[in-house]
């Protein structure tokens, strides 16, 4: 029975797939040839771009805070489970209508299939290596996504016994996988990274593919996400040593509806997050709280805003249009780097980094040099810039978590038709749960909630 549940789960997962990759499959119209052998075959598979491979899940962005929507954009909302999301409670999600828990299972499966076919092949060559890299990476970044919304934050203390993802590494769909613990979920992932960064070109020409300077910057996510702050530290250092270009916030057109060019000089690589039915410009308003934490000479309060009335919409994305930017980017790797250096007691090299990334953002000759002597006080400032610098990135919702781990004590609210929600500290609810159709046929563990 087991077996027979979770083989209805990936027959699932295949339907979806089979849907989807229509540019391989269309070129191979015979079955017999619908096998990739090539280099191209294989780099194809991992270019569907933006269809599939590099779309990122929007549920950790909707649970976040820093936003708000209408009450009659509530009402209107097509799907019952995004007004659940956005008020954190218990909903039961299709499968096919949970975009975190579909999109992330049909990346897994393609970078599955690359990996098979490349790892398989006698007398590779940089061309394949460089593809298997970016499978490496994709499969590692997708499965972080998930542990980012399906899992609580990571406790070096209790990883073994917390609950991680499940971790399908074949494109065997008989195969039965099991929910892994937080320990497993992210070893996982480092040794992905780690295959990634022996495998990738150092810089890619094309920057919807993943690189060496792309990994290191993940892998510093990834690390940041666990407290292993030396770690994220070396990672981001590496990644900027290959690419550290910043943008100069005031050679940007504040007039454009979206001031920030896709692929853009701080672009490592790009991914990119549907703008959702609730997330979307037109619909999202940023809250007076978020908003008034940028100065009036800080030219980002209006490069990433937009006047709507008395409400203010986002309109900062690093792709150019009203979808939103989930990739690596380089201002991430400073941040990063900033916010270990004040961790490990490196104040005045940590103000160095934060002073070199703003200078960037305020109009020229506004900037004053950072002033905090206290340690304490400088982290607290960097990981405010770092909410201001990486809104709707699909980080906040892991940051929060992570923070509150550490005792920031930060409760989440809403009100909708004058009632109020709200999400407490280190709540089980920050484990979003997994789709309710998938732990009917299934013996994937449910998050408590």
């Amino acid at each position: 029975m087991k077996n027979y549940k979770f083989n209805l789960t990936w027959m699932m997962v295949a339907l979806l797939i089979l849907s989807s990759c229509e540019d391989f499959l269309d070129a191979k119209s015979d079955k017999s040839l619908a096998v990739p052998t090539t280099a191209k075959d294989f780099q194809a598979i991992l270019d569907n771009y933006p269809k599939t491979l590099i779309a990122e899940p929007t549920d950790g962005d909707i649970a976040a805070d820093g936003y708000y929507i209408s009450d009659a954009t509530y009402d209107a909302l097509p799907l019952e489970d995004l007004k659940l999301k956005y008020t954190w409670e218990r909903h039961h999600v299709p499968f096919t209508n949970d975009g975190a828990w579909k999109q992330t299972a049909v990346t897994i499966y393609y970078a599955n299939v690359v990996i098979e076919g490349i790892e398989g092949k006698k007398n590779r060559n940089p061309e394949l290596d460089n593809i298997l890299g970016q499978a490496y990476f994709l499969r590692a970044k997708s499965w972080l996504n998930c542990a980012f919304i399906y899992s609580l934050a990571y406790n070096s203390k209790t990883a073994n016994t917390d609950l991680g993802i499940h971790l399908r590494k074949n494109s065997n769909f008989n195969e039965v996988t099991v929910r892994s613990s937080a320990a497993e979920t992210y070893q996982a992932i480092l040794n992905d990274l780690d295959k990634a960064i022996q495998l990738l070109y150092e810089k890619s020409p094309f920057p919807t593919r993943s690189s060496r300077a792309a990994a290191y910057g993940l892998r510093a996510r990834t690390y940041l996400a666990m407290g292993d702050y030396p770690a994220a530290l070396d990672n981001a250092q590496k990644s900027l040593a290959i690419y550290n270009v910043l943008l100069d916030y005031n050679a940007l057109d504040a007039q454009a509806r979206y001031p920030f060019e896709i692929f853009n000089a701080e672009v490592i690589m790009d991914t990119c997050i549907p703008a959702s039915t609730i997330l979307s410009d037109t619909r999202a308003r940023i809250t007076p709280e978020l908003y008034n934490l940028f100065e009036e000479n800080d030219l980002r309060k209006t490069l990433l805003f937009s006047p709507v009335g008395q409400e203010i919409s986002y309109r900062g994305s690093y792709r150019g249009n009203m979808s939103l930017f989930g990739g690596i980017a380089t201002n991430e790797q400073y941040l990063i780097r900033a916010e270990c250096l004040a961790r490990l007691g490196k104040s005045q090299q940590a103000a160095q980094v934060m002073d070199e990334l703003l200078s960037t953002r305020y109009r020229t000759g506004a900037y004053k040099k950072i002033q905090i002597n206290d340690g304490n006080l400088l982290l607290n400032f960097i990981l405010q810039e770092r909410r201001k610098e990486l809104m709707f990135r699909g980080l906040r919702w892991a940051d929060i978590k992570r923070y509150n781990l550490e005792g920031a004590n930060i409760s989440l609210s809403r009100t909708v038709h004058g009632k109020t929600y709200t999400l407490e500290p280190n709540s089980p609810k920050f484990a979003l749960p997994v789709p309710q159709d998938v732990i009917d046929i299934s013996d994937v563990v449910q998050n408590p909630y």
